[in-house]
């Protein structure tokens, strides 16, 4: 590949991407990234390359600074779903996003031999140097999830977007008959045909027709889809964490949010409340007027819900444990209060941001109760200031 300029629409909400090619490192790039909405806000540096797994080499984008925020896309799609998501959490993260084995940029070796992608994810953030990263995933069969369920030190929290799951088998009839419909388009090749049923199924949802959706979300959900079609084929037997998710929810022991659009299918409906009662004080968001690609339909929400959550928690040390002094409890108090302790917080947090369901909750570090913590710290702070 030649050194050049290229540039990228970032779509409505941030922008353009410019980006340079570096010479004699074809594999890499750097780009720079610039928020339109944000006139005052800096530019990002971001790294684009390759990382070598076994069986494929995984395409990648990662940009800013701060701790890790990996994006996992939806099945038969790329990491372009993320435009809206990765220049907005790179102000404040790194940001990272991928696209999967048989998806994208990513250039799969054709092989009929078994694969998971959350172990694709394992030698993807080992490769990378990352020790413990936040997952946003959408959909997929919850790759996110599997992660977490295998991998439990390597997550320091969950967001599950319009969530599969494995173990779970689905009930609706709309959405059987759409899917038999896709696979009917496909056995007689028609492309064109079963990309519409995709769209069908996975955009406009039951409960919309097609014009009602917008053209920048089902063009670009549609050309993924029809690249995603053809590079299927060359790894197709991917299989998922056994045994499956669905049974081993509470397993999960990490701050985990689940964010749907009101509009989408009842089985994505009835999958993000198994887990949200699966998951020990999980929190579950749905945002109105959004349907299964809630993050390309409804970016600002989305972004919004995703970076209250859970409000400075995870940036707190995990060291807790390690060192009690009074002054690291107060310290400490003054965060936790501000991550859902008062009343008041999830009216903040969820105002303009749909339905939040419960409150906030704090969730388990491995060798501290956050509940016990705070409360014991509230007292102290409380009698200190009488």
């Amino acid at each position: 590949m030649e050194a050049g300029i290229g540039d990228h629409d970032l779509g409505p909400n941030h922008g353009r991407v410019g980006y340079r090619l570096s010479p004699g490192a074809p594999t890499r790039m750097c780009w720079v990234i610039s928020d339109s909405m944000n006139p005052g806000a800096a530019n990002f540096a971001t790294n684009t390359g390759f990382v070598d797994v076994p069986g494929v080499r995984l395409a990648y984008d990662a940009a800013g600074q701060g701790t890790d925020l990996v994006f996992l896309h939806g099945g038969l799609l790329d990491r372009r779903m993320w435009d809206s998501q990765f220049a907005f959490f790179a102000r404040n993260y790194r940001a990272i996003r991928y696209d999967m084995r048989s998806a994208g940029q990513s250039e799969t070796v054709p092989s009929s031999e078994p694969f998971t992608h959350h172990e694709d994810l394992f030698h993807f953030l080992e490769a990378l140097g990352i020790e413990r990263a936040s997952l946003v995933g959408h959909s997929n069969y919850a790759v996110a999830l599997d992660f977490a369920i295998a991998y439990p030190g390597l997550v320091e929290k969950l967001v599950l977007v319009s969530p599969g799951l494995r173990g779970y088998d689905f009930r609706d009839a709309w959405a059987g008959t759409r899917s038999a419909a896709m696979m009917q388009a496909l056995a007689r090749r028609d492309l064109g045909g079963a990309v519409e049923e995709f769209l069908s199924m996975w955009v406009d949802g039951p409960y919309r027709a097609a014009r009602e959706i917008s053209p920048l979300v089902r063009v670009p959900v549609g050309e993924m889809v029809t690249r995603a079609f053809h590079l299927s084929r060359l790894a197709p037997n991917c299989k998922g964490l056994e045994p499956p998710a669905a049974g081993r929810l509470d397993e999960v022991g990490v701050p985990t949010l689940i964010v749907l659009g009101e509009e989408d299918a009842p089985d994505v409906h009835a999958i993000a409340r198994l887990i949200h009662e699966g998951i020990p004080r999980s929190q579950l968001v749905k945002i109105p007027d959004g349907g299964h690609t809630l993050v390309m339909e409804t970016p600002k929400e989305f972004n919004k819900v995703v970076e209250a959550f859970p409000p400075r928690l995870t940036r707190l040390k995990p060291p807790f444990s390690q060192s009690r002094s009074r002054r690291g409890h107060r310290d400490g108090v003054a965060r936790l209060r501000f991550c859902g302790m008062r009343k008041n917080s999830q009216a903040h947090v969820a105002r303009g941001c749909g339905e939040v369901v419960p409150p906030y909750g704090l969730n388990r570090w491995p060798d501290i109760d956050l509940w016990r913590f705070s409360r014991v710290a509230h007292k102290s702070v409380n009698s200190e200031s009488n």
